[in-house]
């Protein structure tokens, strides 16, 4: 073979690879963020003159699978990086947090995000409005109301709960992983919850909070993920192996004419279909 010969299948081999490199490098390494097809900021702030940059990084392939209408998409993230400060009496430090695995499940319309399950680290809350449904048990019910006004006065802060009673014609009812889930319509911001009492008749007999978490253990086959601690010197503090529960949102930020009762539907039938890619 020719040296000339030679040098032309060297320059296109390189110009094959150089794309392929170029495209790993931004994939695995989180560069030029601003413009990075693979990575979204969560959050870019500053704190106490540190910069805290946030990020997640999205799978090449979803690492979920669901009946998806034409115009719509499905996206995932398997990666999330992000600082957590910790303020004790003896204390006042910064961690990383990194989860990895099923980290969040985004539904698009177009190019607008309408909703998503995200992984969440810390669980916790105090009060809400639970949720009263036709077939919920009435006994129940009334345990749980003077169960509330019991809490109220032991704390020392009346009104931080209430009951909602939600009328048959009022939600829609999917499957979510295994999970039977409700969607409450007509709120300015529709929200889903979950049947949390895992009563064998898969009915909604008890109050829901409207802190609505699914807890990973609950799904018969759905996402989870690993958590990371590291402290400033990159040292590994401790690893959650298996995160513990997720939040699903609806996008109130795209607009009331993205969350139309007819796109609401669409994301019920995505949901109700979406299941982990083998």
């Amino acid at each position: 073979m020719s040296k000339k010969r030679k040098l032309s299948l060297l320059i296109i081999l390189s110009l094959l690879l150089i794309p392929i490199l170029l495209t790993a490098v931004s994939y695995f390494f989180p560069i030029l963020l601003e413009q990075n097809p693979f990575y979204k900021i969560v959050t870019k702030s500053s704190s106490d003159g540190v910069d805290v940059l946030e990020y997640e990084r999205y799978t090449l392939i979803p690492t979920v699978i669901a009946d998806i209408p034409k115009g719509w998409s499905v996206k995932t993230t398997n990666y999330r990086k992000w600082t957590t400060k910790l303020t004790t009496p003896y204390d006042n430090t910064e961690e990383e947090q990194i989860l990895k695995g099923e980290v969040s499940i985004e539904i698009y319309k177009e190019k607008e995000l309408v909703a998503y399950l995200t992984a969440l680290t810390e669980l916790g809350g105090l009060g809400g409005v639970f949720y009263k449904f036709p077939d919920s048990d009435p006994k129940e019910v009334e345990d749980f109301e003077k169960e509330i006004l019991k809490s109220e006065q032991e704390g020392g802060l009346p009104g931080i709960f209430s009951i909602k009673e939600v009328k048959k014609d009022e939600y829609t009812e999917i499957d979510l992983f295994g999970i039977k889930t409700r969607r409450l319509k007509g709120n300015q911001s529709p929200i889903y919850l979950p049947n949390t009492n895992k009563d064998e008749g898969e009915h909604f007999t008890a109050p829901t909070n409207n802190l609505i978490i699914f807890l990973s253990e609950d799904f018969k086959d759905g996402p989870s993920y690993q958590v990371f601690y590291y402290n400033k010197e990159d040292s590994k503090l401790e690893t959650n192996y298996k995160g513990a529960a997720y939040l699903l949102h609806l996008n109130n930020e795209c607009g009331q004419a993205c969350l139309t009762e007819e796109n609401l539907l669409t994301v019920d039938s995505i949901l109700n279909s979406m299941e982990l890619r083998k």
